[in-house]
């Protein structure tokens, strides 16, 4: 009799490392290999047509990872299912950048657990294991009450998403919620990124370390494939969104051709902030905002519930 085993419940630091590994899956999918995938997986005709019809190549690619893991194909604990499939469609290259994302993001085995030859990729040797036992710092050698670093706590707390365009506005934006929050707060890209690092991994980090994403909406903002990377990875990773229009755009937002952004989903229902760099109108609010959300995830109260910024007034409105 076959046995199974049951695999066991995620944790926290599990779900949010397999949320990241989604959002690295959509950046490597292609428009043709979701049509093969589709079609290996059976998924319906209806769905295939929602595949093609896609405005952009990235709502293709996360409704496809969404569908996915709704159908058990790929899973915190297992992706095999879709590896192997991968594989039969002659994208070996693709496999294999797929399944060193799921072990860098999830620190786990491409395979199924329950299956007793499953291996980490690349597992550690006894010598490191007996090493990194060796470097553990003895508890009993720490102070039982260290004084909380805040100026360390609070860095690079607030991410801000931004457009190309855009990044002088953003600059300001930062210096300025910095004058009142503090230096060293935030995390742009212009300023965190070393020469010869890779972007997309320093932003995931950044992200990842980031207890707020603003997002610096500009004209520009809703046309971009970048920006709208970051805001799914923001909504993936369970950060708290707030979008701050810059300019005076209509919301919800929309693409320059008028359609809707693949943001929009994430951003429905959302309150939004109008700041203007040249006056600081909004800015207050926005500060304030940050200041609650900060100070809740430092000195966290089980009861606090932090409103997303402006309620509707002559700066500000519902999506």
């Amino acid at each position: 009799m076959a046995s199974y085993a049951i695999p066991p419940r995620e944790s926290r630091k599990q779900r949010e490392g397999f949320g990241r590994f989604k959002v690295a899956l959509s950046n490597v999918l292609t428009k043709e290999i979701i049509m093969k995938l589709s079609h290996i997986f059976h998924y319906p005709n209806c769905l295939i047509d929602d595949f093609r019809e896609a405005d952009t190549v990235t709502s293709c690619a996360l409704l496809m990872v969404s569908k996915m893991e709704e159908k058990g194909q790929i899973a915190p604990h297992d992706i095999s299912q879709l590896l192997d499939s991968l594989r039969e469609i002659g994208n070996l290259g693709t496999a294999s950048e797929v399944q060193q994302f799921f072990l860098k993001h999830t620190d786990q085995a491409a395979t199924d657990p329950a299956n007793p030859a499953a291996q980490p990729l690349n597992p550690k040797s006894d010598i490191q294991k007996d090493q990194a036992t060796t470097d553990r710092v003895d508890p009993a050698a720490q102070p039982l009450n260290p004084k909380p670093d805040s100026e360390k706590e609070m860095k690079n707390q607030i991410f801000i998403s931004f457009t190309f365009k855009a990044r002088d506005k953003a600059q300001c934006l930062k210096k300025k919620i910095e004058e009142s929050l503090g230096l060293g707060t935030c995390w742009i890209c212009t300023e965190g990124v070393e020469p010869g690092q890779g972007l997309r991994d320093e932003i995931t980090k950044a992200m990842d370390h980031a207890k707020v994403v603003v997002c610096a909406v500009s004209k520009e903002y809703p046309n971009s494939v970048e920006c709208e990377r970051e805001v799914n990875l923001a909504s993936e990773m369970k950060k708290k969104l707030i979008p701050v229009l810059l300019d005076d755009d209509q919301w919800p937002l929309r693409k320059s051709d008028g359609k809707p952004t693949g943001m929009a989903y994430t951003f429905a229902g959302m309150l939004y902030q109008k700041v203007s760099i040249a006056n600081s109108a909004g800015l207050d609010c926005l500060t304030n905002t940050l200041r609650k959300i900060l100070d809740s995830s430092l000195n966290p109260v089980p009861s606090l519930n932090v409103v997303p910024p402006n309620p509707p007034d002559s700066d500000g409105g519902k999506g």
